[in-house]
């Protein structure tokens, strides 16, 4: 199962929904492996308004 960078961002935005519940039981139960590349992390922060520390970021 591959999530897009919207599932994580609307996992931030509002937890008690859909994709929320579904990052909360990937990181609960580790009930699947969670893999991000470093073009979803990019948007998610990107979205977040998060970038602007990104180039020393560990996945560069």
């Amino acid at each position: 199962m591959v999530l897009d960078a919207n599932v994580y961002i609307s996992a931030i935005i509002q937890p008690g929904g859909t994709p929320g519940m579904l990052v909360q039981r990937f990181l609960r139960d580790a009930a699947f492996e969670l893999v991000l590349s470093p073009a979803i992390v990019e948007e998610v922060l990107r979205a977040l308004g998060l970038s602007q520390g990104a180039q020393d970021a560990p996945w560069r």
